[in-house]
């Protein structure tokens, strides 16, 4: 995927430029859980360590198109996907999908729903 223009935080426009003339399929029905990380004060090889808390800060599943490989789309925590009628390779779409590009170029997507498209 790529873009020329920059944008500052998730938009949608960027979203449906990166996928709209895309099929994006399920490749995963694990749903990965984000978890808040907090410094420990603990200094290791000269980086301070982290501790997992039990904050979710969000939800991952996987999904891929014909022409990119698997990228993670992410729900918040009050957003956490239903994946029981979606199979492995079945067409989906989603609700309010919005993009967001780093300064490496790298695309960060993350929704508010998931459903099996033509359902």
């Amino acid at each position: 995927m790529v873009f020329f223009k920059k944008v500052n935080g998730y938009s949608s426009s960027l979203a449906e430029e990166a996928l709209s003339d895309e099929v994006v399929k399920l490749v995963g029905k694990q749903i990965e859980t984000q978890y808040e990380f907090e410094k420990t004060g603990e200094i290791v090889k000269g980086k301070e360590k982290m501790k997992r808390t039990d904050k979710i800060l969000g939800y991952q599943i996987y999904v891929a198109t014909d022409n990119h490989n698997p990228f993670k789309v992410k729900f918040l925590p009050e957003n956490k996907p239903v994946l029981s009628k979606i199979d492995i390779g079945d067409i989906v779409e989603f609700e309010d999908l919005e993009a967001f590009e780093n300064k490496f170029g790298q695309l960060y997507f993350r929704a508010k729903d998931i459903k099996k498209k033509g359902k």
